[in-house]
């Protein structure tokens, strides 16, 4: 949990170790279309625009549980290296865009913005830290709020160190 000045709802941080290197990581991480099978609850994921080799403009939609309608984001996507290759953020944050309409029955979050952080523990072992802020935009229960703050990053940085090295915890 991350509590965010200003923000009804908290974001969230989390950390883990994946056995693997940075760049195995961000391999997985740049195959945009396979989102939906390791970011929670992520239905839909979509390269809009390539700006150049660290830029990107993105789409997803996110599945809410009955009656909750979906939320989507357009975001815009900056990789950063650092010049010694010990760290690379994966930088997001929401952008208005006309790329991609709202489907029916989703909001679109006002604000979205986060980052994927890696740093380089050995050749074969990363650090990873998860982090977000938003305004998902319209009401729903506080409880789900909380649950999804929680649920969120365990379970993105579980299913993304399960896809990077091949073995469930």
């Amino acid at each position: 949990r991350l509590d965010v000045p200003g923000q009804d709802l908290p974001g969230f941080r989390g950390q883990t170790v994946i056995n693997a290197s940075i760049d195995d990581i961000l391999n997985v991480m740049l195959k945009w279309e396979k989102h939906p099978d390791w970011m929670y609850r992520c239905a839909e994921s979509k390269l809009l625009k390539r700006i150049d080799d660290r830029q990107a403009l993105m789409y997803n939609r996110t599945a809410a549980p009955w009656p909750v309608w979906d939320r989507d984001v357009i975001v815009e996507t900056d990789i950063d290296r650092s010049p010694d290759n010990k760290l690379l953020t994966v930088s997001f944050k929401n952008v208005d865009s006309k790329l991609k309409p709202a489907p029916e029955s989703t909001i679109r979050m006002p604000r979205l913005v986060g980052f994927y952080k890696l740093w380089f523990v050995s050749p074969t072992q990363t650090k990873i830290m998860y982090q977000v802020e938003s305004d998902i935009g319209g009401s729903i229960p506080k409880w789900l709020a909380v649950r999804a703050t929680k649920d969120l990053p365990r379970i993105t940085l579980v299913n993304l160190k399960e896809r990077v090295t091949g073995k469930s915890e």
